[in-house]
Formats: structure tokens, sequence, C-alpha cells
């Protein structure tokens, strides 16, 4: 449970940093020369992409992806949804992320996909081995009622989803 925990946790992490170079990624051709030529320089948005990027392809980020890959050759992960060949994948499209590639977003769209997957399963699986399939159901079909609805029908239908995001330890 604490491993599964752990890659919840590294996964929000890279998620984030993800999340921030995505709102920094250049629009255009002009947009992307600029961030090449300033970034070198100091406080500028094209040195923090970078340093965004560089922490993507960090030791911890990719060490995450390698482990999980291991761990699934056994079995150990317990990510029924998760196979090897999406791993690969994942492991190297995180790899590759290049913020002067035309691609990149796109890239980077792929790859918080990937472990927005991860994270998912390993939520999943944690949640299943603290017993508390129940009350992950229970969560489900309320937002998905909510969804359908537009809203909660209730505010005690709304504080019993918050209730069980609690509990469960999800957002």
């Amino acid at each position: 449970i604490t491993r599964l925990a752990n890659v919840e946790g590294d996964i929000d992490t890279s998620l984030s940093t993800a999340e921030r170079a995505l709102k920094l990624a250049p629009g255009s051709f002009l947009q992307a020369s600029g961030q090449t030529l300033a970034q070198n320089i100091p406080w500028s948005d094209a040195r923090s992409m970078k340093n965004l990027v560089s922490s993507l392809n960090s030791e911890k980020a990719i060490n995450t992806l390698q482990d999980l890959k291991a761990q699934s050759k056994t079995g150990a992960t317990g990510f029924g949804a998760l196979n090897q060949a999406e791993l690969q994948l994942i492991l190297d499209k995180t790899r590759a992320l290049d913020p002067t590639d035309k691609m990149f977003k796109e890239n980077l769209t792929e790859v918080m996909q990937g472990w927005n997957k991860i994270r998912s399963s390993a939520t999943e699986s944690r949640i299943n081995l603290q017993g508390k399939t129940q009350q992950l159901q229970e969560l489900r079909t309320l937002v998905n009622t909510a969804r359908k609805n537009g809203g909660f029908a209730s505010q005690a239908e709304k504080d019993r989803a918050n209730a069980l995001k609690a509990e469960l330890g999800v957002n």
C-alpha cells in the first residue's frame, strides 16, 4: 500500500510539472524560436520551460516508470489495465520530450494521459488493497450521477462524495 501511495505521489509531482510546462509551451514557430534563444536567460519563461522538461526527464520520474515496468513483468504492480507496452511507450515518450519539437504539446499531452492512467491504476489498486472497494463504487456512482444531472441533487450527496474522497485519499 505504501509503495502504491508513493507512486501516486511521484506521478502527481510529474503531472504538476507537466501542467506547468504545457502552460509555457510555445504555440507558434516564432514563439518557439524566441524560447530557444532565451532558454539560458535567467528568469525567462524559456529557462523555466527548459528546467521543467529537465525535471520531467529526471532520474526520479524515469525511475518511477522503470520500476513500474520491472514490477509489471512479474505482475507485482497490480495494474491490470496497464501492460508492458503501455509503460514502455510512456517511458519512451517521457525521455523524448523536447520543448523545441513542433509536436511538443501533443507529446506532452500524451505523456500526461499515460501518467494519469498510471495514477488511476495505482489509486484503484491501493483502495482495493485497503478493502475499500465498496466505498470507491459508491463514490463513482455519486459522481457519475452528478455529472449526468449537471450537479449533485442535494448538499447531503455532495457532502457524502467529499467524505468518501477524503476517506479514500482521492481528489
